[in-house]
């Protein structure tokens, strides 16, 4: 069916963002009404689309909704830029389709760090660390939340009282910023 620019539905944002071998999408509704699913879409060249992902709808809400989607192993596609768009579509069979977000590949990384589970309720692990590190967990406006030392990739961290939403966590070593990776708090 066509794409309609009314569709029941209150974006709050779509963001891209690479970590190492892997893609983070996110976004946020602040009102749903009929709304079916959500289809994750990849180009190479940002003008041809594949269908990647679904993920359903929370179909009728008026508060804030969080969804993500990882594209894991991104280095497969064998290029420097990805492509993602976001395509909302309605019970009805109409849809949206929403600007288009690009990523740089970072399959170079010496170390590839990956937040787990994402999005998570209670706790989240950072994998890929060699040795320890010190992390920071960040808001979305920039407040520091956490800050843990000597952490490692079998350690735990607890974030069962963050509130919903999505967090950068820093992975610091020394003076150094090894990477800002961003994740997902659920409900």
């Amino acid at each position: 069916m066509a794409s309609n620019d009314n569709l029941p539905v209150t974006l709050l944002y779509f963001n891209a963002s690479g970590s190492g071998e892997n893609a983070l999408l996110t976004w946020a509704t602040s009102f749903e009404q009929n709304s079916d699913h959500f289809e994750l879409e990849l180009s190479l060249d940002g003008a041809n689309f594949i269908l990647i992902g679904r993920m359903p709808a929370q179909g009728n809400s008026n508060t804030n909704i969080y969804y993500a989607y990882t594209d894991s192993n991104i280095c497969r596609y064998n290029t420097e830029r990805l492509f993602y768009r976001l395509k909302q579509v309605d019970v009805d069979g109409t849809f949206k389709i929403y600007p288009v977000r690009s990523i740089k590949a970072g399959c170079n990384a010496e170390e590839t760090i990956i937040i787990i589970p994402n999005p998570a309720k209670e706790y989240i692990s950072v994998k890929g660390l060699s040795g320890s590190a010190d992390i920071q967990i960040i808001s979305a406006q920039g407040q520091l939340l956490m800050n843990r030392q000597n952490i490692t990739s079998i350690d735990h961290i607890n974030i069962s009282q963050l509130p919903a939403g999505i967090f950068t966590i820093r992975i610091i070593k020394g003076n150094n910023i090894l990477a800002s990776v961003k994740f997902v708090k659920g409900q």
